[in-house]
């Protein structure tokens, strides 16, 4: 959103208000919310995420309310962003969270088995997360694990051997191999074939 003039004085106190720009091209915000950069007081960046009426709908403004409980309840495990900041501005439901430096994994072509290698290692750590405490979602099986949702490779960010992971609004308890069939699907899309037994040898080195 980018005006500053509604934000409640909560966002104001951590963002500079003049100073953002598009945290990536709207087009990529499936649900026509918008995402975008923002430099905070404290230093580095931020991203500020809307949905709502003006902004996406009703389907928008779930998601950034959905990945706000989200993020609140992983406290920075497993790659995901510290949650810095959720609310309302106008019509639109908000959060805000510490921008991850790095690129995403589909952006590093130039290193396709450090990329590949990363999103294996951090997706073994989201499901290793407890799902005993998790709330969102119950055990149907005995199998079934914390996982994310949507692990394409443009929600993993890689800071040479540091792995972020974004866009958290499905996490949920369920079966691993959602997790791994969206992996491998975006592998093979974005580094092709052979890729793909790659990721799935390096996720399962240590299963």
């Amino acid at each position: 959103m980018r005006t500053s003039e509604h934000w409640p004085s909560e966002l104001r106190a951590l963002v500079v208000p003049q100073e953002f720009a598009p945290a990536r091209p709207i087009a990529d915000s499936r649900l026509g919310n918008s995402i975008d950069r923002v430099r905070l007081r404290t230093g580095g960046f931020g991203v500020l995420k809307c949905g709502g009426e003006s902004l996406g709908g009703d389907e928008a403004k779930a998601d950034v309310l959905a990945e706000a409980d989200r993020l609140a309840w992983l406290n920075g495990l497993a790659g995901a962003p510290r949650l810095l900041w959720d609310g309302v501005i106008g019509d639109c439901a908000a959060s805000l969270v510490a921008e991850h430096s790095g690129r995403a994994a589909h952006e590093c072509s130039d290193d396709s088995e450090h990329a590949i290698e990363s999103a294996a290692r951090a997706l073994r750590v989201v499901h290793a997360l407890p799902v005993s405490t998790c709330p969102f979602g119950a055990r149907s099986a005995a199998t079934d694990v914390v996982i994310h949702g949507d692990y394409a490779l443009p929600n993993v960010i890689i800071d040479r051997d540091t792995v972020g992971v974004v866009d958290w609004s499905l996490l949920r308890i369920g079966d691993p191999n959602e997790d791994i069939d969206d992996a491998e699907r975006s592998i093979r899309r974005n580094f092709g074939e052979r890729w793909r037994a790659h990721f799935r040898d390096a996720f399962e080195e240590r299963n």
